[in-house]
């Protein structure tokens, strides 16, 4: 998709409440899950009860021919920029002899591609990110550099879901780091990462005049490997999970 096939997408987007409400402008949420199956949730035919999703699902848009990657920041940077994850210069995951200095792996995004956060910002939405960015460290490529006027980011691509976030190797070799607005930031004894990801985009939210907009790339890691969670409420969660059993799964086709 080239940049002005974005600005029509964007635009039937921005004008999606038109027929209730010519001067309304729509809030946008884009809520990612990391390496999660299609059918994972409700709204998909799951069946462990994810509630709050079928909600939003009920209540908003939901699509079911989205072609994407199955590799992880290859596919946030098809789906925030609407490109191919080439074009992005998301061609991969790492850099390999054979790929480094070729157009399309500069595994960042690039110049060549507008995101979403772009074109809302530049049509007065106030543009929120937090989460898994995994789409570049370099100037020009964060989120602060491709759209976003408040972000609160992980910058690699996978770590533990609290607070010990060094899960391979040094910090600087897989950027296993958080920054807020650009800045880095330490993590409190008491992070989650799913929690601290709502808990701010909702405070950012909150902090948005009434007037204005709000634009927000909600990137879960969850459920990302390591699957570690906090203790509480599990029992909950193992009640709802008991309903696939082993013979639920040991019946199912292969094919």
């Amino acid at each position: 998709m080239n940049k002005k096939a974005m600005a029509a997408a964007v635009s039937m987007i921005l004008a999606g409440g038109a027929h209730a409400a010519q001067q309304e402008r729509p809030n946008v949420i884009v809520i990612i899950a990391d390496d999660m199956g299609y059918s994972d949730i409700s709204p998909f035919g799951g069946e462990i009860p994810t509630p709050n999703l079928q909600a939003m699902a009920e209540q908003g848009m939901r699509m079911s021919q989205y072609y994407t990657s199955p590799m992880s920041a290859p596919a946030r940077s098809m789906l925030l920029t609407g490109n191919s994850n080439q074009q992005a210069g998301m061609g991969g995951m790492w850099w390999y002899d054979s790929t480094i200095g070729k157009e399309g792996y500069e595994l960042r995004l690039t110049d060549r591609v507008t995101t979403m956060a772009e074109r809302f910002k530049d049509a007065g939405y106030n543009t929120l990110m937090a989460g898994k960015w995994h789409l570049g460290f370099v100037p020009g490529a964060t989120p602060k550099d491709r759209g976003f006027n408040h972000a609160f980011a992980f910058m690699g691509g996978g770590t533990s879901h609290f607070n010990d976030a060094i899960p391979l190797g040094t910090v600087e070799a897989f950027h296993t780091y958080y920054t807020r607005d650009g800045e880095r930031v330490s993590l409190p004894d008491d992070f989650y990462s799913s929690e601290a990801y709502a808990r701010q985009m909702n405070s950012w939210i909150k902090a948005t005049p009434k007037e204005q907009p709000v634009f927000a790339w909600l990137a879960f890691t969850a459920p990302h490997d390591p699957c570690r969670r906090r203790t509480s409420g599990l029992s909950a969660s193992k009640a709802s999970m008991s309903r696939v059993t082993p013979r639920s799964i040991a019946s199912a086709s292969p094919a």
